[in-house]
């Protein structure tokens, strides 16, 4: 029940986020150089190994050019484990990975936040997104342009 309700506050969220899209900003920087890492949570190893450096990365709803794969590292994925008297334990899932990517793409920065072709991405969305190869919930957890 927690995971049907926590979808759909996600979908509301994806919705409105959608919105903000087409709109324009006052007081924008420019396009700069921005560095993005994000984590996809629990996957097969099939599809953690499908993510290689040098991949494009694009918001599946509007096709937005996030940028290209930099770096990839997966790791597996945790879980908590009750014991006897009630405490929980992180253990290793032992088919479920998590990968790390960086992400280097250009943006328009501005103080509404950062646009690419766009579409506003923010820092803990969880939206969906694409590779040439994969479909995936990517959770964007760092948004820096160069030289901060």
């Amino acid at each position: 029940m927690r995971r049907i309700i926590g979808a759909a506050i996600l979908i509301a969220l994806t919705l409105a986020a959608c919105g903000q899209d087409s709109e324009t900003s006052e007081g924008t920087s420019g396009a700069q150089t921005v560095e993005v890492r994000m984590i996809v949570r629990e996957v097969w190893p099939d599809v953690a190994a499908s993510f290689e450096a040098g991949d494009e990365v694009r918001v599946k709803n509007t096709g937005a050019f996030v940028g290209e794969i930099t770096s990839v590292e997966t790791t597996q994925s945790l879980f908590a484990v009750e014991t006897a008297q009630g405490e929980l334990n992180a253990t290793e899932n032992p088919v479920m990975q998590d990968v790390f990517l960086v992400i280097e793409g250009e943006a328009d920065v501005s103080e509404n936040g950062y646009a690419f072709d766009g579409t506003y991405v923010y820092i803990n969305d969880q939206i969906v997104y694409l590779t040439p190869t994969v479909s995936f919930f990517g959770i964007v957890t760092s948004m820096e342009a160069a030289g901060e």
